[in-house]
This record gives structure tokens, C-alpha cells and sequence, in this order.
């Protein structure tokens, strides 16, 4: 199989205005039999996205260098995760120590990526954010992966991002038909890329074509003037653009071939230990990930990940931190959702509170003890709301029946409930007791005074009605 590469990035006009850097970054890597084509789109709001995106792009070539045919195989029969999570934690890793040797937060180097990696016939493709890879197939472009911009069209999503291992999207196929792989970053897909339609246009085929009738530098080239006269005037992003070209793709009896291999090597320890270090790294991610939302006060997210790093068992680091900051979490989630009246699911956050501060606490520390008496609280607090909702609520019954009496002993009773736990437990009813007692107290006074109330008007009405 003969494979040809090539891309180049363009400044745009924005940043040239602006007298900022090119925040693009396109790459491409070929050793022994295996092909990378990289493009990566650096966030604009974010101080060093350039650095950010060139780490990404080369990092993503070397771990697929590295672990293709595992990757390729985890992607088509295992679980697609996998791959996104040794790519998202490898990734984050890389860039974590780079923010440490900038002394910036690792959000200032996010990125867009897209990839495109190949060898012995086969392609895994990699996309998470905006920008499109296309396929050509049998002198027709087909979009491979179309952009994610999320809500809005001006926003889109980063490896860097708390969701990135679900929104990177990954393929795998056999190369058998595909003629060739063309990726480009937003600014050159706004030329490229139909939005109406979803489609890519014509010119994708012509300049597969032309790097196969060229060498790679000329095609380079072509590239280059491309996107200098014709691509950057239509936007004011930067652009990028990869390519690369195949021939002489072999047949498809390559597919009953690779099926044997593929249960070969599902055997074989490579599979194994790369699935070790997957779980490893992506331990370490979590691990990361969650310590950074906890840090920011994102208590949802921070919850969200050490939980998954207890489901599955894979904790590379101090566990009795990882406790510790879950009995935070759940102890303040409790104290939001009771300050919010929502006993149960108060009483469910301190109960998780409780669970994991005794893994790291006896019993009879201060701690154990404050949980479990503002457990007992959400359950005292719920029965004493409901038993004065249920004075309130047959106080208003007796009142439309006009039994005034009975009535102002239900609500005279429900007020001094409330006042008795109002301080401590901080009880309050959103309904006006007190206008329910005066009007009862109304009625009550009208009626020792020989008064009559509108019922007995009503029944006077009716009576001299049936008389005449």
C-alpha cells in the first residue's frame, strides 16, 4: 500500500489584525508502516493553544504508533472507550506537565483534534470539537465526522474539556475502496464544508488527485497557495488543512486475514498490558480531573469522577484523600437540598456522607456524629413540615364547612409547632398562618356578637325562595 502526506496551516486574518500567533497546529508522522495525518484547532480565548495543540497533535501520532493494532482492534470489538480514555489521559498528562512548566491552568492549552492513523490497510480516525474529516471514496467525498459545536455554533468542545473521553468520536474500518483522507480545522471547513447539507465539496477529490500525482512537497505547496489566496480571505480564523492519499489498498480477503489475528492478539498479553495501562492512566485522570472540579467548587463533577474511580476499582492514588473529599461533597450536597427543603434527598446525601467518613473515622468520632444527627434532623424537620402542612390543610377544610372554632384550633395549633422548632430547625411554612387565624378570629367575633355570616345569608336567601 502507498500512502502520501501533507498539510499546512494558514494565520488568519483575525489574528493578524490582532498581531497574535497561528493557533492551528497540522501535522504529519510516518515511520515503518504506519501513516498519521493531525490537525488541532487552539482554543482562541486561551494564552498558550498553540503549545496546546501541537502537544496533542504529537502525542496522539506516538501513542498510535505505538498501540495501533491494539487500539484498532479495542475500537472495532471491545469497547470504543477504551480507546478514548488512553487518548484523553495520555493527552491530559502530557499537558499537565507542560502547564507546570508554564505556571498556567492546563485549560489555557485546549484544543480540537482530529486524526486520521493508518497501517497495513486499516484506519482508526479520532474527533473531538469542530472542524471535519472527509473520505474519498471512488472519486466522491463522504464526511467521515461531522463538527460538534455543542448548543451554539460559536462554541465547541476541547480535549481538555470534563466530558472530552465521551465527546471524542472514534472510527475504524478497513481501507478497502477509500481513495484517500482530507481533515481540516472550522476556518477552512467554512469554504469546505456545506452546513445546509452536511457535505464536503468537490474539492477534496481534486486535491487527493493532485497529492497523488505530486510529491508531497509540491503538494505542500499547493496547499500553501490555496489557502494564502482563496481560503483565508473567506474567514477571519486561522486554517489547516491534512491530507493523505492511498494506493494500492489491498483486497478485501485482508478482512478474514485480520479476524485471525484479531483473536490471536485478544489473547496475547500486548492486548493485556495495554489494557493495564489504560486503566492506569485513566485512574490518574480521574483521579486529576476530579481534584481540579473539587479545587473550583464544581462538587457535581468532582462527584461524578471519584465515584467512577471507586466503581471500577481503579485507584492509583491516596484513597483516604479520595474519602475525605467525598464526605465533603455529600455533607455539603445534604446541606444544599435541606436548605432547599428537599428532605429526602438531603437525608440520602448525608446517609453517603456517613458511608464514606466511616471508611477513614470510628464510629464515635465528632464527624460520624454530626452526620448522623443531621440525618435524624432531615427526618424529624420532614415529619414536623408535613404534620403542620396537615393542620394548615384540614384548618382551610373546616373553614369552608363554616366551622370557625375548629378551624382556628387547627391553625393556632400548626403556628405554635412552627414557632417551637422555627429557630432551631429552621421551619417556615410559605403559607400565611397568621391572615387564617385573623379570619377565623373575624368570623368567631362577628358571630358572639349576634352577627350573621354570609352562610346563614345564604340559607335566608334560600328559605324565602321556597316560600314564595
Amino acid at each position: 500500500m502507498a500512502v502520501k502526506l501533507s498539510n499546512y496551516s494558514e494565520i488568519g486574518r483575525g489574528h493578524l489584525k490582532n498581531n497574535m500567533p497561528c493557533q492551528d497546529f497540522s501535522y504529519s508522522f510516518k515511520k515503518d508502516d504506519f501513516y498519521i495525518s493531525v490537525v488541532c484547532d487552539g482554543a482562541g480565548s486561551c494564552k498558550y493553544s498553540r503549545d496546546g495543540a501541537e502537544i496533542v497533535a504529537k502525542c496522539v501520532s506516538n501513542l498510535l504508533y505505538k498501540y495501533f493494532d491494539e487500539l484498532y482492534i479495542m475500537n472495532e470489538y471491545i469497547n470504543k472507550k477504551y480507546v478514548s480514555m488512553l487518548i484523553v489521559s495520555e493527552v491530559m498528562s502530557e499537558l499537565t506537565n507542560k502547564s507546570k512548566e508554564l505556571n498556567c491552568d492546563i485549560k489555557e492549552l485546549s484544543s480540537t483534534l482530529l486524526f486520521v492513523g493508518v497501517k497495513n490497510s486499516r484506519y482508526l480516525a479520532g474527533h473531538i470539537g469542530d472542524g471535519v474529516i472527509g473520505t474519498v471514496e471512488n472519486n466522491e467525498v463522504k464526511v467521515l465526522s461531522h463538527p460538534d459545536n455543542g448548543e451554539f455554533a460559536n462554541i465547541t468542545y476541547f480535549i481538555t474539556g470534563n466530558y472530552a473521553i465521551d465527546k471524542l468520536r472514534t472510527y475504524s474500518r478497513l481501507c478497502n475502496g477509500v481513495e484517500g483522507f482530507v481533515l481540516m480545522t472550522d476556518g477552512a471547513s467554512e469554504s469546505i464544508y456545506h452546513k445546509k447539507d452536511k457535505s464536503l465539496a468537490k474539492i477534496c477529490v481534486k486535491l487527493i488527485n493532485y497529492l497523488k500525482d505530486n510529491s508531497e512537497e509540491q503538494c505542500r505547496k499547493f496547499l500553501e497557495s490555496l489557502l494564502k489566496n482563496e481560503i483565508v480571505k473567506r474567514t477571519i480564523d486561522d486554517c489547516s488543512i491534512a491530507l493523505m492519499s492511498l494506493d494500492d489498498v489491498e483486497g478485501s480477503s485482508e478482512f478474514s486475514k485480520f479476524k485471525m489475528e484479531y483473536y490471536y492478539i485478544k489473547k496475547s498479553s500486548s492486548l493485556n498490558i495495554v489494557l493495564k495501562e489504560i486503566t492506569k492512566k485513566y485512574g490518574d485522570y480521574l483521579y486529576n480531573i476530579g481534584i481540579d472540579c473539587y479545587k473550583n467548587g464544581d462538587l457535581d463533577n468532582a462527584k461524578r469522577y471519584f465515584e467512577e474511580l471507586l466503581d471500577m476499582g481503579i485507584i492509583n492514588k491516596d484513597v483516604e484523600k479520595i474519602y475525605k473529599i467525598l464526605t465533603n461533597i455529600y455533607y455539603n450536597l445534604g446541606n444544599y437540598y435541606y436548605e432547599n427543603r428537599n428532605y429526602d434527598k438531603a437525608r440520602d446525601y448525608y446517609n453517603l456522607s456517613s458511608k464514606y467518613c466511616k471508611e477513614i473515622m470510628c464510629e464515635s468520632s465528632h464527624l460520624v456524629k454530626m452526620i448522623k444527627n443531621k440525618t435524624s434532623k432531615c427526618k424529624f424537620v420532614k415529619y414536623k413540615y408535613g404534620y403542620i402542612e396537615l393542620l394548615i390543610n384540614h384548618g382551610e377544610i373546616l373553614l369552608d364547612k363554616g366551622d370557625f372554632k375548629g378551624a382556628f384550633e387547627k391553625f393556632v395549633r400548626a403556628r405554635k409547632v412552627m414557632d417551637k422548632h422555627k429557630k432551631k430547625y429552621k421551619i417556615e411554612i410559605d403559607r400565611d398562618i397568621d391572615r387564617l387565624i385573623k379570619k377565623c378570629e373575624d368570623r368567631l367575633n362577628k358571630k358572639m356578637k349576634g352577627g350573621k355570616d354570609y352562610r346563614d345569608k345564604k340559607k335566608t336567601k334560600r328559605f324565602r325562595k321556597k316560600r314564595d
